[in-house]
């Protein structure tokens, strides 16, 4: 597992991890899009898109692609990793 780096996480990252790892608490995750996560946050689709790659760089997060029975991917799964809690 990658060790996560000393570095400041921004507010807009804070906040995306404060909502995951509140869900991952209480259901062991969440699952929605990208554009509901902007929506909530009050922020752009591609600003949510490059804090969670951060953050699973970070190894803070985790997502799991989810897909339809037709074979159509639907929103992801994401979790707050047990280093992001500790």
């Amino acid at each position: 597992m990658r060790r996560p780096s000393s570095r400041r996480l921004t507010k807009t990252q804070q906040s995306l991890l404060r909502y995951i790892a509140g869900e991952t608490a209480l259901r062991g995750g969440v699952v929605c899009s990208k554009r509901e996560l902007a929506e909530m946050l009050g922020r752009n689709v591609k600003t949510i898109d490059r804090c969670l790659a951060s953050l699973r760089r970070e190894g803070l997060v985790e997502a799991e692609m989810r897909f339809a029975e037709s074979g159509a991917q639907v929103s992801s799964e994401y979790r707050a990793t047990l280093s992001s809690v500790t």
